[in-house]
């Protein structure tokens, strides 16, 4: 399944590049825009989701399915309001004669509305899959998804433009449903209950909004920038904004669970242990190691992109690197949030998360009374509330971690300087040519960005040999290749 991950998450950037040549700035915002309506709006089923695999799942495993069965319908019923609510307020707002930066019409409030209602459908049935254990299931559907919705998108994007993608988003939902349909018996029960809504979203309203509050931090941006921008910046920041997420990062998500699971059965060992956990050693430092070279990558074959056929989107490279400095320094923090949740700390982390916001829109106000706001100091403020967010959970955990705060401060200070250098080094390599021949200019940037491919592994690997030098990266790295290659050789 990594495989398939790893293939769709390539291909999905060569999409992405597509469509924003097809759209232009211009209409990229305007995409922007309407991807964020939908994700704010989705936001107003406060974790029912949530709730739903946990509560009916733990009732289901106590073989009380009538139990289960109620908060399914309950569930149901207050996801059907929460969706439908939102989208009958939004045009009654667009019918006043309120538009957003001019971008709305009839034809993409509809396919918005159409949208975000079949996506919460699909999530809804998902999660009731996920509690019958049908995992199988929803592998299908995720490869049927990796296959379809390219096609789907390349294909309509290019005869219908903005209402193209946003239906052929439309279309794989509708796919998806319809296969799941086929294969699993759906309840969808209305059963309204205002003692058991609330005895359910109880149970994790806090971590749900703990859940999104990195969302809520990367698309912090782009809603200011909806606010305060034209529409064109508005797609140089979407367009910029879009290779930041730890989502996005083949393997990301298994390396999270296994860390995850380490933490929670080590618990008391973390609450106990007089140095720093052995996790935030080597473990951390690979851990970031890695994302800085992936994403470093992919910035570079962004950028390449930008320079042979993306032109319009130059402006978007600055953004890009700013952006690239401040989430590499939050990454590094990935741990400690977790061992916050391991200790029932949920209220630190919200707290983190708005700081991190407020940071932001302070940041950004600053900006605008001098009237400096663009899209570059937008990203460098999205990078502050990242680093904002970065250093209290760092100092929150230390006390758990029976971490002074000069460690503290020392261990944040070198992944500070390493994400700095890092995007120091991208900063170079972006307008680095090295091979120039009377090849055509796709081939020519081709084999330039290969050169720069290993000239940046081989910078970020020296930057964390140099700054985390008492951990053995070369040796790790050694050991971690023969472990892998030994497992290759019993699998062949």
């Amino acid at each position: 399944m990594s495989i398939i991950n790893l293939a769709g998450r390539f291909v999905s950037m060569f999409v992405g590049i597509f469509i924003a040549k097809i759209l232009g700035p211009v209409s990229y915002g305007v995409l922007g825009i309407a991807n964020l309506i939908i994700k704010y709006l989705g936001y107003f089923d406060l974790g029912a989701l949530k709730c739903l695999t946990r509560n009916a799942t733990i009732k289901a495993g106590e073989n009380n399915i009538d139990e289960a069965n109620k908060i399914k319908d309950v569930l149901f019923t207050f996801i059907f309001y929460a969706t439908i609510i939102p989208c009958l307020i939004l045009w009654i707002y667009f019918l006043f004669g309120f538009n957003i930066k001019d971008i709305l019409n009839v034809e993409i409030l509809f396919l918005i509305t159409i949208n975000l209602i079949t996506a919460k459908l699909y999530s809804y049935v998902n999660s009731l899959i996920k509690i019958e254990g049908n995992f199988d299931l929803i592998k299908k559907v995720q490869i049927i998804e990796k296959i379809l919705q390219p096609l789907l998108l390349i294909v309509l994007a290019y005869f219908f433009l903005i209402e193209g993608i946003l239906f052929s988003l439309f279309l794989n939902n509708i796919i998806k449903l319809g296969y799941v349909m086929y294969n699993f018996k759906i309840r969808l029960n209305f059963f309204y209950s205002y003692k058991k809504t609330i005895e359910q979203l109880k149970t994790s309203l806090q971590l749900y909004f703990n859940g999104f509050g990195e969302s809520i931090l990367i698309s912090s941006g782009l809603l200011i920038a909806t606010y305060f921008l034209s529409v064109f910046e508005v797609g140089i920041y979407t367009f910029a904004a879009g290779f930041i997420s730890s989502k996005k990062i083949p393997f990301a998500n298994p390396i999270n669970i296994y860390i995850y699971r380490e933490i929670f059965t080590n618990k008391n060992y973390f609450n106990n242990i007089e140095s720093t956990p052995k996790l935030l050693n080597y473990p951390l430092t690979f851990y970031i190691l890695f994302h800085s070279l992936i994403f470093g990558l992919i910035f570079l074959f962004y950028s390449a992109f930008i320079g042979a056929y993306l032109n319009e989107y130059q402006l978007s490279i600055s953004p890009m690197i700013f952006l690239f400095f401040g989430y590499i320094i939050y990454i590094s923090t990935i741990f400690h949030k977790m061992i916050l949740d391991a200790n029932d700390f949920l209220n630190k982390i919200l707290k983190g998360y708005v700081i991190g916001l407020v940071t932001i829109v302070f940041s950004i106000l600053i900006f605008y009374y001098f009237k400096m706001l663009n899209v570059t100091n937008i990203a460098i403020c999205s990078s502050l509330g990242f680093i904002a967010v970065t250093i209290y959970f760092n100092i929150t955990s230390k006390k758990l971690i029976k971490r002074s705060l000069l460690k503290t401060f020392a261990s944040l200070l070198r992944v500070i300087v390493s994400s700095l250098l890092v995007g120091i080094v991208l900063s170079l390599l972006r307008d680095f040519y090295l091979i120039e021949t009377s090849m055509h200019i796709y081939l020519n940037e081709f084999l330039n960005l290969i050169v720069r491919f290993l000239i940046f592994t081989l910078s970020t690997y020296f930057v964390f040999f140099i700054l985390f030098y008492d951990q053995s990266i070369l040796k790790k790295s050694i050991d971690l290749i023969k472990i892998v290659r030994k497992k290759n050789e019993v699998i062949q």
